[in-house]
């Protein structure tokens, strides 16, 4: 760890490629952290409950068929009607849409994040400890939303165990 480091600076040229350096990161959710595991889990336990009721017999055949249809038309419409409804009936954003660059700057004093469409200041006791993996840094900030920093997007010299430690050195006199 650098005992000079003042601040850390990592950026994207365009936000998808932090998005993609998560997946890689999280090996295609086999990574990812133990309450996402279990949620995805329960899922797949929802989906297989209408089996067993149909074989005990405590439904019929037809209304396991409707729960499927009802499971998987809601399915169906939070991944593509909704955001399509949003985006015809929701708010505009200021500045344009499609891809943008995307700063993540670290310092003594928490984590900024910066992009044409929003700012996020975060003191350190709203960012969970640093998960290091292979090609980078997962640093949680929500249930749903993490800081993600790739390893080659270090600067010169900062291995992502390196940087960990200096956010947990940066944590630690933040009392988080």
């Amino acid at each position: 760890m650098n005992d000079d480091a003042q601040e850390i600076v990592v950026r994207y040229n365009e936000a998808a490629e932090a998005r993609r350096a998560l997946r890689r990161m999280r090996r295609f959710g086999f990574g990812s952290p133990r309450d996402h595991l279990i949620v995805e889990g329960a899922k797949i336990l929802l989906v297989c409950i209408p089996v067993p009721l149909v074989l005990a017999g405590s439904i019929r055949f037809d209304q396991a068929v409707a729960a499927y249809c009802g499971y998987f038309a809601l399915r169906w419409f939070n991944r593509f009607i909704k955001p399509a409804l949003l985006e015809r009936f929701g708010p505009r954003l200021p500045t344009e849409r499609g891809d943008y660059p995307l700063t993540i700057t670290f310092n003594a004093d928490g984590a900024r994040s910066e992009s044409a469409h929003a700012r996020l200041d975060l003191p350190w006791r709203s960012v969970s400890p640093p998960q290091n993996f292979t090609g980078g840094v997962i640093l949680r900030i929500g249930p749903e939303q993490s800081l993600v920093v790739a390893a080659d997007r270090l600067p010169d010299g900062w291995t992502p165990a390196l940087f960990s430690g200096q956010i947990e050195v940066w944590r630690k006199e933040a009392g988080a």
